[in-house]
C-alpha cells in the first residue's frame, strides 16, 4: 500500500464506487427498499434473496448489522436451494475466521453443488490446497464427512432478524 507521508503517489487507477442503497425488488411494495427482498429471504423460496441477504449481513450493509452467524444461515440456505457461488462465501468466512476444518467443509460441499467447469475446479484446488497446507488427519476427514451428511440432513430455522435501519435521511434539529 503506497504511503504519501514517503513521497509516493496514490494509485488512482482504481476507481472506487461504494455500495449503493438497494432499490426494492418489488415496486408496489411500499416501506423499506430491502423489506420484500428480506421476506423473499425468510421465507425460504429464494436463493438470490437469500445470498443477497447473507451478503448484507455479513458485511453490515443495507440497513443491517454486521451479524455473520445469521449471514452463515442465510448462505447456507442458499445453497441448499441451489446457488453454489453461496459454499465460496461459506469457505471464506471460515478461513477469515481461521476456521480451516469448516473452510474445507464448505469448499467439500460446494465441489457436489458446482457443474463441472472453472468453479468446479477452484473449490477442488482450494479444498485440496487447506488439505496441504493443514495436513488434516484421516480422523478430522472423516468428522468432515459426518458433518456434511448431517448438514445435508438438517432443515435449517432462521433466527429472528433484526428490523431494518431506517434509512430515512436525518433532519437537524434546530
Amino acid at each position: 500500500m503506497a504511503d504519501k507521508d514517503q513521497g509516493q503517489k496514490e494509485d488512482t487507477s482504481i476507481r472506487y464506487f461504494s455500495d449503493p442503497i438497494h432499490p426494492s425488488v418489488n415496486d408496489n411494495f411500499q416501506g423499506h427498499p430491502l423489506a420484500h427482498l428480506k421476506s423473499l429471504a425468510e421465507n425460504k423460496n429464494d436463493a438470490r434473496a437469500q445470498f443477497m441477504m447473507g451478503d448484507m449481513l455479513a458485511k453490515g450493509k443495507g440497513g443491517f448489522a454486521k451479524d455473520e452467524a445469521t449471514a452463515s444461515l442465510f448462505f447456507q440456505q442458499s445453497g441448499k436451494g441451489g446457488n453454489p457461488y453461496a459454499f465460496i462465501r461459506l469457505a471464506a468466512m471460515a478461513e477469515k475466521q481461521h476456521k480451516m476444518l469448516e473452510a474445507y467443509q464448505w469448499y467439500s460441499i460446494g465441489v457436489d453443488y458446482f457443474p463441472k467447469g472453472e468453479n468446479r475446479l477452484y473449490m477442488i484446488r482450494q479444498k485440496n490446497q487447506l488439505s496441504r497446507d493443514h495436513k488434516f488427519t484421516n480422523s478430522e476427514i472423516r468428522k468432515i464427512k459426518q458433518n456434511i451428511k448431517i448438514w445435508h440432513d438438517t432443515d435449517f430455522q432462521y433466527p429472528d432478524l433484526p428490523p431494518l435501519l431506517d434509512l430515512s435521511p436525518e433532519t437537524e434539529e434546530e
